[in-house]
């Protein structure tokens, strides 16, 4: 169990609304219904996703500078805090 900082890409859809994925973390993805849920939500998959992978013995990947990521479309890239002991 611990602490991490992933890359996530937003991207806006209708109404306000963000679709949210992690490049390095394979079939993470969530949504929000504006920008600030976005981010809980990004912080609550990520942080199920790790913890998942920690108690399948899993490979944690390592995190993609943030710059070494490309966005199209009004999409932008942000980091998001994961803690697993919570």
């Amino acid at each position: 169990m611990s602490k991490y900082v992933y890359p996530a890409v937003f991207v806006p859809e209708d109404k306000g609304m963000y679709s949210i994925s992690f490049p390095d973390i394979e079939d993470c993805i969530t949504c929000g219904d504006n920008l600030p849920h976005a981010m809980e939500m990004a912080g609550d998959a990520l942080s199920l996703m790790l913890y998942d992978m920690e108690e399948e013995g899993g490979e944690i990947p390592p995190a993609t500078p943030l710059n070494d990521i490309q966005t199209e479309g009004g999409a932008f890239v942000t980091y998001i805090s994961a803690d697993t002991l919570e």
